[in-house]
């Protein structure tokens, strides 16, 4: 187009790609029930690969994309049929569930009740006043 420098093309072909990614992202997502809102942090972390990637593995979306927790990716993943026993499901699980806890800090930090401490032993090196018998310690 006249008065459009190559430079300028450049950045608009560039953006229309990106466009055409988040777009192609949001249709995925409202085809399977998820909020929209998340399609340009899914671009962000996956290009315009993304429907495909989330397809192949939603639970991805627990490890690899803050704010999207473990709801959301089992919405998608049951969306497209994944079992709930399904190893991927079970791991994001528990990744989450981790997750969680990290954020919330230790037990104590949260009102909860906090682990014992760890058994102290005695540090001294004297023998006891009571040694056990000499020959208890012998092979039968």
């Amino acid at each position: 187009m006249p008065g459009i420098g190559p430079r300028r093309a450049a950045a608009l072909a560039a953006a229309w790609a990106d466009h055409r990614a988040l777009r192609a992202v949001s249709a995925f997502l409202s085809g399977h029930g998820l909020d929209t809102r998340y399609a340009a942090r899914l671009v962000g972390a996956y290009g315009q690969d993304a429907p495909r990637v989330l397809a192949a593995n939603p639970y991805r979306l627990v490890a690899e994309v803050p704010g999207l927790g473990f709801g959301a990716a089992d919405r998608l993943g049951r969306a497209l049929g994944v079992r709930p026993a399904a190893a991927a499901r079970l791991q994001a699980a528990v990744h989450a569930a981790l997750l969680r806890a990290a954020e919330r800090g230790t037990p104590a930090s949260t009102g909860t009740r906090s682990p014992p401490p760890p058994p102290t032993w005695p540090t001294s090196s004297r023998r006891p006043s009571n040694p056990p018998p000499r020959n208890c310690w012998r092979a039968a």
